[in-house]
């Protein structure tokens, strides 16, 4: 069994001339990791070959290696706790942050229910804001065949094939809001999907989530309650609308309605006219997420402080092109409540046996006779229907 004293880690950080001040500011908090700071050899906006410099400064005898992006938030004792988290899975891709609107930030969410420590990365690239890898991938990443204008994560995510892909619950490091260098701007704001500063919070949990093929995952393109479904095994993602996968497992539109009355009538007046024309997404979206976390027999809980944490970033992470993240913020704890009590709606229907399991055995075989795409579920028959 490795133990973190075994972890001989060593450390990078990848910058760009433009935020070289900032590189080196999180370099000096870093003092025990004594990471090489490396510039962007072209001074262009692309990544690839900025990483490949950070991933070649392996140490000597590192066993594993760290490479932050400039613009990362470490918490405090990153380093310790870095090494600690290597024991759970020394030979993995182990990702540190994940970005709060995406098909793995829901993974997070359902692991925080679940009382896990980690989730599996669920989309075609790697969370690379904060990352290890074992020192023998690092130092090949360098020569990795690959065209030069790959981004680094999706570049990162071909060349960490075999290996298992985790984001640790919750995240160790958060994401600093700087004007993107690589376009990703009109994503905006992009933070951590489940970032604390609790010391006693980040000891806590284990186990992973992984495996799962259904995963819901709004659209932060338009608030739409989507929801993410593969085979065993992985493959191809296929997206369905929230209420058609939620009553085709047999939960009616009148129960999520009736539902969804109650906990709308007690959010606060505010927080109800800031989020007026997405609450019936957001609803939706929280139920399923309380399905997925609870289905198969799983004990969930959203009232454990990682949960909530993981939970209190689902609005902000969905609707930050349409709502301003701050405006949100001041109702943080309301809106929270409300994503709280949809998903303890999904929990309460699995314990119930309303729903049996939330798993692709449970679609037609013709749901995935497409090679990709957009499906109703309107459409197909319904179990033992």
């Amino acid at each position: 069994m490795t133990s973190a004293r075994s972890v001989r880690l060593s450390a990078a950080i990848m910058s760009h001339p433009r935020r070289a001040a900032a590189a080196r500011a999180l370099a000096a908090s870093l003092p025990e990791l004594s990471p090489t700071v490396v510039f962007d050899p072209s001074g262009s906006s692309g990544t690839l070959a900025t990483a490949r410099l950070a991933w070649a400064t392996v140490g000597p005898g590192a066993t594993h290696h760290l490479v932050l992006q400039d613009d990362a938030l470490p918490c405090e004792d990153f380093a310790e706790r870095v090494r600690d988290a290597i024991t759970d899975h020394p030979v993995a891709s182990l990702s540190f942050f994940d970005d709060w609107g995406g098909r793995t930030a829901n993974m997070v969410r359902i692991a925080a229910m679940r009382g896990h420590r980690w989730a599996e990365v669920a989309t075609s690239y790697v969370p690379a804001q904060a990352l290890v890898l074992p020192a023998a991938h690092a130092a090949t990443f360098a020569s990795f065949a690959c065209p030069d204008d790959t981004p680094d994560d999706v570049a990162l995510y071909e060349h960490t094939r075999g290996l298992p892909r985790y984001v640790q619950v919750p995240n160790l490091a958060d994401h600093d809001d700087m004007v993107s260098l690589t376009g990703n701007h009109p994503m905006g704001v992009r933070r951590s999907s489940c970032f604390t500063t609790d010391p006693s919070v980040l000891a806590t949990g284990s186990g992973v989530t992984e495996g799962l093929t259904i995963v819901p995952t709004p659209s932060w393109a338009s608030g739409a309650a989507e929801i993410h479904v593969r085979r065993p095994g992985g493959g191809d993602w296929y997206v369905v609308t929230g209420l058609d996968l939620l009553r085709h497992h047999r939960i009616t539109a009148s129960d999520l309605e009736n539902e969804f009355d109650a906990a709308r009538a007690v959010l606060p007046a505010k927080a109800a006219r800031l989020l007026e024309r997405w609450l019936w997404e957001l609803w939706l979206t929280s139920v399923a997420l309380g399905v997925a976390a609870a289905s198969g027999g799983h004990a969930a809980d959203t009232r454990n402080s990682t949960a909530r944490t993981a939970l209190s970033t689902l609005a902000p992470g969905v609707l930050r092109l349409f709502v301003d993240v701050s405006d949100l913020a001041a109702v943080e704890g309301a809106v929270t409540g409300f994503v709280q009590t949809g998903a303890d709606a999904g929990i309460a229907w699995c314990r119930k046996g309303t729903v049996t399991s939330f798993g692709d055995a449970d679609l037609p075989a013709e749901y995935f006779a497409e090679t990709s795409g957009n499906h109703d579920l309107a459409t197909l028959p319904k179990p033992g229907g």
